[in-house]
């Protein structure tokens, strides 16, 4: 009696434990299919089988609730029933209908953790609007997707948040971009004044009044100041003027020579590789993915390039060069090629380098490497190419 009630026991144990592999295949199936990239899509899991009711964590973004349907559904197809599904949906209730923000600092660094020692990914210039999805359990961090659809977690002193009536108010407010790579703004209209806060290229902010020779800004959290009026160009006038050409795209680019390399940055004031070629991209009107592996996978391919130290004739100025670990080819490094076998990059610093093995920037090591090369001029407008007037955030810049 004894020996078959322990047969039972370790029988019922053993389809208990099977049920919970059936259901981690199942998420990760549902993950693959509708959540693969963690950079830009929320879908984190946790099952707890300890009890008899397996209970399911589900943490997923409003736009993924399809997911919930489709994991239903499957639980029924392999008939388990003994579970409890928790799920949280991104925004959080938490965040009192807060679900927008918008960058307060020249720059703010987003990282992976909440935490100051988190690895930081990216960074967002100020008036980079943001979609918020929940807050730190001490609140001060906030969750964030950026126009890129990066994710990130941001500093509460770094980014304002607004619920949907306060956001739709800012956008509306005229706005002026900041042109040189550093400066400052001011507390009255003189340079002899108090600075308010630093600049760098690409900050957005709203303007308000103008007086002698500056313009009077406002910023997301209320501050106000004053910017030499020849620094800044209105936003609308600045989309207008943009246009991705070679020569735009190398002058933009070469305005960065000599920055230093920075892990995450994405701003004058440090560059990693994808965040220079980014940045370079927005300074004229367009959003480009975040990180090398990302922007590899956009953009019309160049093909029969075997041997790029011979072959770099088949490039034109402008095309992005992709580096990487072979024979995987999983791209790691980005630059931009800006003619006659040479190409501009961030690494160390930002340089420029040559595939031509006769140049004394000759860098024989990136040749080895070298995985493919991908043409954004002429594709502007296509999947992950996106013009800022087209991008789900910023659009509302345009929109009067």
């Amino acid at each position: 009696m004894k020996k078959t009630f322990f047969i039972i026991l370790a029988l019922s144990v053993y389809l208990f434990a099977n049920q919970d592999v059936v259901i981690k295949q199942i998420l990760n199936n549902l993950k693959s299919k509708y959540a693969s990239d963690s950079r830009v899509s929320v879908f984190n899991y946790t099952i707890n089988s300890s009890t008899d009711t397996i209970k399911i964590n589900l943490e997923i973004e409003k736009e993924l609730e399809i997911v919930t349907v489709l994991l239903v559904d499957s639980l029924k197809q392999y008939k388990i029933t003994n579970y409890e599904l928790q799920i949280e949906k991104l925004p959080n209730v938490d965040l009192n209908n807060k679900f927008f923000g918008v960058v307060t600092l020249s720059v703010a660094n987003g990282r992976a953790k909440p935490s100051h020692a988190s690895e930081m990914v990216t960074q967002a210039l100020l008036g980079t609007p943001a979609k918020v999805l929940k807050k730190s359990v001490n609140g001060d961090w906030y969750f964030v997707k950026l126009p890129d659809n990066y994710l990130c977690w941001i500093e509460d002193e770094s980014i304002t948040l607004m619920d949907s009536t306060e956001f739709y108010k800012w956008c509306s407010l005229p706005k002026i971009i900041f042109l040189p790579e550093y400066g400052h703004c001011y507390e009255k209209p003189k340079i002899n004044s108090y600075y308010v806060s630093d600049l760098v290229v690409g900050n957005i902010l709203s303007i308000i009044g103008e007086q002698n020779n500056f313009v009077k800004v406002l910023f997301p959290d209320g501050r106000e100041a004053f910017i030499k009026k020849n620094e800044t160009k209105r936003l609308e006038e600045w989309v207008k003027e943009s246009k991705i050409t070679a020569e735009n795209l190398i002058k933009t680019g070469k305005r960065f020579l000599g920055q230093p390399y920075l892990w995450g940055g994405t701003s004058s004031k440090g560059l990693d590789c994808s965040g220079f070629v980014k940045t370079t991209f927005f300074i004229n009107g367009v959003i480009l993915q975040r990180d090398a592996s990302q922007q590899a996978l956009y953009g019309a391919e160049i093909n029969d390039i075997t041997d790029i130290s011979e072959d770099f004739n088949k490039l034109e100025p402008g095309d992005l060069l992709f580096w990487g670990r072979k024979p995987s080819n999983i791209v790691t490094h980005v630059g931009m090629y800006i003619g006659n076998g040479k190409y501009i990059h961030s690494s160390g610093k930002v340089k420029i380098n040559s595939f031509d093995s006769r140049d004394k920037i000759f860098l024989q090591r990136l040749v080895k490497i070298f995985i493919k090369a991908k043409r954004y001029i002429g594709n502007v407008g296509s999947e992950g190419i996106e013009p800022i007037t087209n991008n789900y955030l910023f659009q509302y810049y345009f929109k009067k």
